[in-house]
Formats: structure tokens, C-alpha cells, sequence
């Protein structure tokens, strides 16, 4: 009996060294994770393998020296990340037990990351259309992604970062783009007041555009700018004109309205000689027949100084007509009045003379005839009433008017030969 026992064992024996079974490494994670690809510091997807038949421990090589193993109860690991980027072929082989060892290889692939790259976006003006953001670099291969903010605002001027995320799965860093949005000058304009012809209207004064700031200013005789003002400190014709103020590249357009008034139109006709002593009326509506434009009407004498009665002109003289337009633009002309037998400022008349000095005056005027006749001088301020009158035969007379008032006055000389009529001023 114990014979066959020992038969037994010793066939055993030889059975087992005969047929002793060889260590296994199965892959036991997903088909494909021991050949994958990544990004520098990305962590891999773990590779699991299962060991059996009396393995007891794995030896691996080829694996960066900082990804993770790990081996426990017959299941060995590779998981992590590195930042060594190659292409790592590694080895796995099991260790201990009695039979054959076993042996795998697989492949981690660590790409490096790239760095996005873009075209420098140039700086646009405020409002301007938004600039477009691309969404693909400039790389070969490019890449692909989105940006924080996702669109450019033209609406406030200034500096604003646009950071690039890279689509997932990319080897690539995120990456910044500066977008500048100039600003717009402030362009502030005030119309000019009107301007009677003539007179022109500077639109380069400082007044104009008070306010504005930031700008270039320049001239233009249409919205689009493209006719140039040519003398824009001398507008003479109404309008609508522009003016551009540019800052760096960018500009801004305003209107301006220029009004130039015109002048009333005086159309005069002299009135028909009369004979002393009547009258003529310069405001008869046959001296302005065909005039227009205008809104009053004011009469003045040769030395300026206006007619208070142009109803009553009764002594030859060349007189002004101002006319006023509905807005205060002034025309005149001149009309002549011619009274036969009343002479003013004629110095002889029918070998009479007549001389006043001073004149105007302030006190004492001289009176000096050339004749041997006796004659009446009256003295009537610009209403007809008579300040002073006297006869007399003498040559030169010196009279006081100090008690007279400034104003206009007429003196009238009449002798037996003439009369004549001069117009003094105190």
C-alpha cells in the first residue's frame, strides 16, 4: 500500500514539472488605453492589467518617471499625468510564481501643448462695426475654440483682453488678444447768429465749437466731406456747411446753418423841383416807388443828423434814405430835394452872400452878409418854431445862442434880392 502511494506522488510530481502553466497580463481596462495620445500634463485614461497564474508583482519600463503604478490583489494600474512629452513605448512583465513569466506593451503618446496664434486686430473707432473675433488660429494645424468675451464692443473706448479657450481635446494653452477702440472727438456746434450782405460769418471762430475738444477741425461744403470750404473764416452765401473734427483716424461730423440776410432794395426816384415857399414830402410813396424789403424807413441830412419832419422839407438839399429789413439790415440811398428859390449851402445867390461860423457851434455864431440891403433873419429849430428873428442892415452880427438846446437849426436871410437858408448844428 504505501508503494502505491508513493507511485502515486512521484507520477504527480513528474505530471506538474512536466506541465507547469505559464504566468498571463490581460489588458482589463478599455480596448485602446494602452495606445492613447494626450496632452502635456493631462491625465491619461488608466490603464488596467489583470495578472494571473501565480504572478505575483509586474516590472514595467519605458513609462515617464512621473506617471502613477500601482499594483494590488493581481490588478496593475498606470494612471497620472507627466510633463515630459515624447512618445513612451513601454514594457509590463509579471514576476514570481513558477511558470513562465508574461510580457505587454503598450504606447503613451504626450504631445505638447501649442500656443494659439492670431492676427493683432487693429484699433477701430468707437461705434464702428464690432471687429469679428476668429475662431481658428493661425497654426498649422489650426486651432479651434472660443472666446471670453465671445464679441467685441465698439461702444466704449478703451482696451479690453479677449482670452482664447481652445476646444477640449486640443493640445493647446489658452491665449489673450488686446482689442483698443479709439475715441470719437467731441464735436459741439453752435450756429452763428445771421449776417446782413455783405458781411460775412466766420465759422472758424473759437465760439463755434466751444465745447468740442479732442479734434482736428476742418471745413466742408458737403456731409460726406469730399468739397473742401474754402475760406471758411469768409461765408458769404447761406447754407448748410460741415465741419470734421478728427482724433487719431477717427471722426465725427457736424452741420452748421449760415443765414446771410439781404438788404432791402431802394429803388429811388427825386422828387419833382417846387418853387419856394412850398414843400416836399419825402415820404410821398412815388420817391420808393418799386423798393422792397424792408420794414422802416428813416431819413437823415447831409450832416447825418435825422429828419425828425421829412413830411415838410422846404429847402433844396440832397438827403439819405436808410431802410431797415424785418431782421435790422440796413440799405440806403440818396434822394435829391430841389425847392427853386430857397438855397441851402450856396454861397450866392443873385450876387448875395451869406457866411455862418463856427458850425456846428457851441455859443456864438457870426452871421457876415454881402449886401447893402436890409434883411430878416430868422432863426427855427427843425420843428418850424422861430428861436430867434431880428432885422438888420449891418454887415457881420454876432448873436448869443446859448440858451438854445443842441440840435438842428435853419437860418433863413431874406433881403429884397434873395433869401437864403442854411442849416447850423449846436
Amino acid at each position: 500500500m504505501t508503494t502505491i502511494i508513493k507511485s502515486i506522488f512521484s507520477l504527480l510530481f513528474i505530471f506538474f514539472s512536466i506541465n507547469n502553466f505559464a504566468q498571463t497580463i490581460a489588458l482589463t481596462s478599455a480596448v485602446g488605453t494602452d495606445n492613447q495620445a494626450v496632452c502635456l500634463n493631462s491625465a491619461i485614461t488608466p490603464i488596467e492589467y489583470t495578472i494571473g497564474d501565480g504572478a505575483t508583482n509586474v516590472s514595467v519600463t519605458g513609462l515617464p518617471i512621473d506617471i502613477t503604478t500601482d499594483f494590488s490583489t493581481g490588478v496593475f494600474t498606470i494612471s497620472g499625468s507627466t510633463n515630459s512629452s515624447s512618445n513612451f513605448n513601454y514594457t509590463v512583465t509579471t514576476i514570481g510564481g513558477t511558470g513562465p513569466t508574461a510580457t505587454t506593451t503598450g504606447t503613451i503618446v504626450i504631445q505638447s501643448n501649442v500656443t494659439p496664434s492670431f492676427p493683432q486686430l487693429m484699433p477701430v473707432c468707437q461705434g464702428e462695426v464690432n471687429p469679428v473675433l476668429p475662431l481658428n488660429s493661425l497654426n498649422n494645424p489650426p486651432i479651434s475654440g472660443t472666446w471670453s468675451p465671445s464679441v467685441v464692443s465698439t461702444s466704449v473706448a478703451g482696451t479690453t483682453t479677449y482670452t482664447f479657450i481652445p476646444t477640449s481635446g486640443q493640445c493647446a494653452f489658452t491665449n489673450v488678444l488686446d482689442v483698443t477702440i479709439k475715441p470719437l472727438p467731441v464735436l459741439v456746434i453752435s450756429n452763428p447768429g445771421w449776417a446782413c450782405s455783405p458781411m460775412t460769418i466766420d465759422i472758424t471762430l473759437p465760439s463755434i465749437t466751444q465745447g468740442s475738444s479732442g479734434g482736428v477741425l476742418s471745413y466742408w461744403g458737403n456731409p460726406t466731406c469730399t468739397v473742401p470750404l474754402l475760406n471758411p473764416s469768409i461765408v458769404s452765401d447761406s447754407g448748410t456747411y460741415y465741419i470734421k473734427s478728427t482724433n487719431q483716424g477717427c471722426t465725427d461730423v457736424s452741420s452748421i446753418d449760415v443765414t446771410i440776410l439781404s438788404l432791402p432794395n431802394l429803388i429811388v426816384t427825386n422828387p419833382a423841383s417846387v418853387n419856394y415857399p412850398s414843400t416836399v414830402d419825402l415820404t410821398d410813396p412815388s420817391i420808393l416807388l418799386g423798393s422792397y424789403g424792408y420794414v422802416g424807413i428813416q431819413y437823415y441830412d447831409e450832416y447825418g443828423t435825422l429828419v425828425l419832419n421829412p413830411t415838410t422839407i422846404y429847402c433844396s438839399d440832397i438827403f439819405q434814405i436808410k431802410a431797415t429789413s424785418p431782421y435790422g439790415c440796413m440799405s440806403s440811398a440818396n434822394v435829391e430835394v430841389t425847392i427853386i428859390g430857397c438855397v441851402n449851402d450856396v454861397d450866392e445867390i443873385q450876387n448875395a452872400k451869406l457866411s455862418i461860423h463856427p458850425n456846428p457851434f457851441n455859443d456864438q455864431i457870426k452871421i457876415a452878409l454881402d449886401n447893402n440891403q436890409s434883411s430878416e433873419i430868422t432863426i427855427s429849430d427843425i420843428t418850424g418854431k422861430v428861436v430867434f428873428n431880428q432885422i438888420s442892415i449891418e454887415k457881420l452880427i454876432q448873436l448869443d445862442m446859448s440858451n438854445l438846446s443842441s440840435g438842428q437849426y435853419i437860418v433863413t436871410v431874406k433881403s429884397e434880392s434873395a433869401i437864403i437858408t442854411r442849416k447850423i448844428v449846436k
